[in-house]
């Protein structure tokens, strides 16, 4: 059911895809524990819909429900964990809390550059636009042309996800 709720998430189709993903969660908690991984991923998921429906409150709250098994089941280290940690800035970021994103995105950046992860590139867009629209220009500009840098220096074109100022 949690890859049926990401395919209608993908197609633009969120009731659909918040009522199978609620399902999952249900069978999840039921069968599985609150405390289970694939518990942990289906909140995720679930945020991410709430986060494209532009019901921020929402989305925060499934993922602070999220955050200590993720971080139990992969370590407050892992580039997994930085990916969740850049869910949550974006869900800050489009609700205009930009200090509350900046520093998701900080501590996920930080989790990348420790373990080398070369793809920060939407960690580094989101840095940008927080500073952009909390009004230092400087810091935003000093983030957006990393990330420009980086999608340069890996050829990653226009097939990358995340957006690039």
């Amino acid at each position: 059911m949690n890859n049926e709720g990401l395919r209608y998430w993908n197609e633009g189709r969120y009731d659909l895809a918040e009522e199978t993903l609620q399902q999952a969660l249900t069978v999840g908690e039921r069968d599985l524990g609150p405390n289970n991984v694939g518990v942990g991923i289906i909140l995720v998921n679930l945020g991410l819909v709430y986060t494209d429906q532009g019901r921020y409150a929402e989305a925060l709250d499934v993922f602070q429900r999220a955050d200590p098994v993720l971080k139990r089941e992969y370590g407050q280290n892992d580039p997994t964990y930085a990916q969740f940690l850049n869910n949550i800035g974006y869900a800050f970021l489009r609700n205009a809390e930009y200090m509350k994103a900046q520093q998701q995105f900080e501590q996920s950046l930080s989790i990348y550059d420790a373990a080398g992860v070369a793809d920060t590139v939407s960690v580094l867009n989101g840095l940008s636009i927080g500073f952009r629209e909390s009004g230092d220009l400087d810091a935003a500009e000093t983030f957006a042309t990393r990330a420009l840098d980086e999608v340069e220096s890996q050829e990653l074109g226009w097939s990358h996800r995340g957006p690039v100022l």
